[in-house]
């Protein structure tokens, strides 16, 4: 009987990959959007000695996404043709899949990394500040109180608590980020960063950094489907 390709049923991969591709474009907005603000307030003149770390940190990791971007953009061409005419590697998609899952925080996740817990009073301006300078140091994933972050995720005033994607926290609140531990524990507490700048605002508040051999992230338990958003055939 002769090979026809197009009896063969199409898996709807290529939205999946597509999907993963917004998710680190989102990450590149946020990052971008925060990278601006950041430069602004350093150039204070009282924060003049801490502007090369911040720039390289902040340059350093805006290019890692735009790079990791690109790579998935280029993944996607290749898994649309390999489906389509099922070429030789289509075997690997799954493992490829599953990689990206992990990435969009879809698949739990363990590692080593810091734990990062803020103890006192302090207002989601200052988590959503922490989640940030994270994310800008460059980490693989990330959980506030246990519950994941991912690219859309909001923290929030609920009243007078604060919320994460509409759940409610309760403190201590504690970040737990997979990524080199010892470059994020240095650059957390590095003078007149971020921690600092905490304590300034809030006196009262304790916040510590320890590193961890092995921290484990669960799986977001949200809704990531995209009602608007469609992969373009």
């Amino acid at each position: 009987m002769k090979f026809d390709p197009r009896q063969i049923k199409r898996p709807s991969t290529p939205s999946l990959i597509t999907f993963v591709i917004a998710i680190v474009a989102g990450f590149l907005i946020v990052g971008q959007l925060f990278s601006t603000d950041k430069v602004k307030e350093i150039t204070d003149p009282d924060q003049q000695k801490n502007l090369g770390l911040e720039v390289s940190i902040l340059a350093e990791s805006n290019m890692s996404l735009r790079q990791e971007v690109s790579k998935l953009e280029q993944k996607q061409r290749d898994y649309q043709e390999a489906l389509q005419y099922r070429l030789p590697g289509t075997d690997v998609l799954e493992s490829s899949l599953a990689q990206y899952q992990k990435i969009s925080g879809l698949e739990s996740v363990s590692g080593p990394g810091v734990s990062l817990v803020v103890e006192g009073p302090v207002l989601d301006v200052q988590l959503l500040d922490l989640l940030n300078t994270l994310r800008n140091i460059g980490i693989e994933g990330v959980a506030l109180n246990d519950n994941r972050v991912v690219y859309r995720s909001t923290i929030m005033p609920r009243g007078l608590q604060i919320a994460l994607d509409g759940l409610i926290l309760t403190p201590p609140y504690r970040f737990d980020a997979i990524g080199n531990a010892d470059l994020l524990a240095t650059s957390l507490q590095r003078e007149g960063g971020i921690l600092e700048q905490i304590k300034q605002v809030f006196p009262d508040a304790q916040v510590t950094v320890t590193k961890k051999a092995d921290l484990t992230l669960p799986a977001y338990r949200g809704d990531l489907v995209f009602r608007q958003a469609r992969a373009v055939e």
